[in-house]
């Protein structure tokens, strides 16, 4: 068995001074909101490896603020920033529009259970047939259980855009706070994405003084046939005039299947 550390690492571009704001949410808060009853048992394993009290505290976010997650998808971390933002806040979350000429692709996992070593979540009930379940489906969900519960989370407002091209007229010119991207950057490179285009629409989207926070994975060296990368590729497109970075890291390790020599 060969055994693979995972790291964690989130790098915020602070472009100039910190955006005026009310003071970052405290880790009291944080601690409430991953603990609210009314979030599903997928997010709750997902929590597992995802370790979101830290990155919350990492990116020690302001209520009332602006942000974008950009590949939501299931609006895992979407629902995060809604609820720590509150509702004097907006968020969206940007996701990729299906290509209409390309096959639908086969139901995926539920959230939360990609690591094999983690307890699955309990199964859903099946969803009746009909349309494809796509991202904005799915962040309204989110949005209308929150409020149900009368959940004091941001609006979410689902943005369907190709990733070279994230940000709607209305937010590209310097109306973002923050800007999130979790774990699957390096998946935008096997997709052919123009990551560089992206990150300099993100910039031009960020207020004086907005971060961009990228959440990604990592190999050890020897394990390089594994589909993880190290985040140092990364920074090199990870650039604006004016900008500083500073980095989060937490390990987690999880054994894999022996792999040929």
């Amino acid at each position: 068995m060969h055994r693979r550390t995972s790291l964690l690492a989130a790098v915020g571009l602070l472009l100039g001074a910190t955006t005026a704001h009310a003071q970052p949410i405290t880790e009291a808060q944080i601690s409430q909101i991953i603990a609210a009853p009314d979030r599903t048992p997928a997010d709750r394993t997902n929590d597992l490896r995802r370790k979101p009290e830290r990155i919350l505290a990492f990116i020690a976010i302001h209520p009332g603020i602006t942000a974008m997650d950009l590949s939501a998808a299931g609006g895992y971390t979407t629902e995060l920033l809604a609820r720590a933002i509150g509702p004097t806040g907006h968020v969206y979350g940007q996701s990729q529009p299906r290509d209409p000429s390309r096959p639908i692709p086969a139901p995926a996992a539920p959230e939360g259970n990609s690591n094999p070593n983690l307890p699955p979540a309990p199964a859903a009930a099946a969803a009746p047939a009909g349309p494809p379940r796509t991202s904005p489906i799915m962040l309204a969900d989110r949005e209308a259980r929150m409020h149900a519960a009368g959940v004091q989370a941001a609006p979410i407002v689902a943005v369907p855009r190709p990733f070279a091209d994230p940000m709607p007229p209305e937010l590209a010119d310097a109306k973002l706070d923050l800007v999130t991207l979790m774990f699957n950057y390096h998946d935008l490179g096997h997709m052919g994405v123009d990551r560089n285009a992206m990150n300099q629409a993100t910039f031009r989207a960020l207020k004086h003084g907005g971060l961009y926070v990228i959440g990604d994975h990592s190999g050890r060296p020897r394990h390089r046939h594994l589909r993880s990368r190290h985040p140092a590729p990364h920074r090199g497109s990870l650039h604006a005039p004016g900008s500083r970075s500073r980095r989060l890291q937490t390990r987690r390790s999880r054994q894999l299947p022996a792999q040929s020599q």
